[in-house]
């Protein structure tokens, strides 16, 4: 989605801070991505992963 776009979306429920988080936050997500750590796994019973697995092994739920 376009930062424009992302920015539209969000600025009804966060008014002006929508820009800021669109950049600070989520574009630090796509520049530094988090690997998963055991902690998930100890945690839940099975492995961690990216958003960005997640999202590929769930992106038909949001079709």
């Amino acid at each position: 989605m376009p930062r424009d776009e992302a920015v539209a979306v969000l600025e009804p429920v966060m008014g002006a801070d929508a820009g800021w988080y669109v950049d600070a936050v989520l574009g630090g997500f796509a520049e530094h991505p988090r690997e998963a750590t055991p902690v998930v796994e100890e945690l839940a019973g099975r492995p961690g992963t990216t958003f960005a697995a997640w999202a590929v092994a769930h992106v038909d739920a949001f079709r």
